[in-house]
């Protein structure tokens, strides 16, 4: 969805570390460099370093081409790559934001960051910042959470707290001015009585389907850029590491077998790390194929069934729920401990349930969901007259 903001004529420019804040009476825009210098020149020498010992190794590889070889020089080319795409993230890397009456505009530049999205302004429920409590030599780090009713954003990693801290309460005093002004609902309720009048949220890949006796929630996968080059890094990492010990176990390349007295050991002692390295392997292959999944929730009177389909082949049973009725159905937050309290929260993204409920038990809980989709899908349930609606 394009915006059709046009940049505010009369500007208030405010720039504190290595945050630049311009403000106007119809919006205000922010532009977060990522640039550290001292990572920069840190990263940068430790690339020099790697980068020989990359070449030799590829040398190595050439002239002396082994299966153990190839296995070791990975990991060093898959560190390589990582680490000169770490160094262009801190180099060129610049998140940017635009909040107006129309709704948020975010980019984040490099390869880590977010691409662009558009959030519309009902559905921006506000700025946190966060802190993450790392160990006792790296110590916390800082970084803000915008919570939409879709996939949350996270922007200013590793900016010290109070420059943050302003930024949120800035990015939140102009949120609450605008939606006054427009006479949207400053408060989001999670899990409203009634969500029969809630819309379908732009940002979701669900669609919904009306049936005689049943309402079908169909989400069709899609390719994911990000996911696929983490989940191939890690696996390349891993399991050419734990295939080097494989190779030994076995005798495979120019080397010599593991002493016969050890090799029943070996082979114990690498079963865990196999096993992770096949779910590894599992993951990226699904985030490869992801596009072909269809995943759906069938919702009715007496039953729901949950079922994964990839090229309309079944992975696994589907999974259904039996009941007399039902008698509730609530969103839930996905909990978890909160990086800076004691207290609980969610973290960004897909982190709310759907959860249905009989007379006395709950049936089933349905995860993965954004705030705005189990609301959503609440009102659709709601709407087919299957439970209840209590003021």
């Amino acid at each position: 969805m394009a915006a059709t903001d046009t940049r505010p004529q009369e500007l208030n420019s405010t720039n504190f570390g290595r945050i630049q804040v311009i403000e106007s009476s119809e919006a205000i825009a922010v532009s977060i460099r990522s640039r550290q210098w001292f990572a920069i020149g840190f990263l940068s020498l430790w690339l020099t370093g790697w980068t020989v010992a990359c070449v030799f190794l590829v040398h190595k590889v050439i002239t002396q081409a082994s299966i153990p070889m190839v296995m070791f020089a990975t990991p060093f080319l898959a560190g390589e790559v990582f680490g000169f795409c770490v160094l262009f993230e801190l180099i060129f890397g610049r998140e940017e934001m635009y909040l107006s009456s129309s709704g948020l505009r975010f980019r984040g530049a490099g390869f880590f960051s977010a691409a662009k999205s558009f959030v519309p302004l009902a559905d921006v429920i506000s700025f946190e910042q966060r802190t993450h409590l790392g160990d006792s030599e790296s110590g916390p780090s800082y970084d803000i959470e915008i919570c939409t009713m879709g996939t949350s954003l996270v922007c200013g990693s590793s900016m010290p707290r109070r420059d943050l801290e302003q930024l949120a309460a800035r990015l939140n005093e102009r949120l609450i001015t605008l939606k006054t002004e427009l006479q949207i609902p400053l408060k989001i309720e999670l899990n409203p009585a009634d969500a029969r009048d809630f819309s379908r949220p732009g940002e979701t890949h669900w669609q919904f389907i009306q049936l005689p006796d049943e309402i079908k929630l169909v989400e069709t996968g899609y390719w994911n850029t990000r996911n696929v080059l983490i989940l191939l890094f890690v696996n390349l990492l891993w399991n050419s590491i734990v295939g080097i010990f494989v190779c030994s176990l076995f005798g495979i390349g120019q080397g010599a077998a593991v002493p016969k007295g050890m090799n029943w050991f070996l082979f114990v002692f690498l079963i865990p790390f196999e096993l992770i390295g096949l779910a590894m392997l599992v993951g990226l292959v699904a985030a490869i194929f992801d596009f072909a999944r269809v995943t759906t929730f069938s919702i009715g009177p007496t039953e729901s069934v949950w079922s994964i389909r990839y090229g309309g082949i079944p992975i696994w049973p589907a999974f259904r729920y039996r009941y007399e009725s039902l008698v509730r159905v609530d969103v839930e937050e996905i909990l978890r401990k909160s990086v800076s309290s004691n207290r609980a929260r969610s973290a960004a993204g897909e982190n709310f349930g759907l959860s249905l409920k009989g007379p006395k038990v709950e049936i089933t809980k349905f995860r993965g969901l954004t705030r705005g989709e189990a609301v959503w899908m609440k009102g659709l349930i709601q709407s087919a007259g299957y439970v209840e609606v209590t003021s």
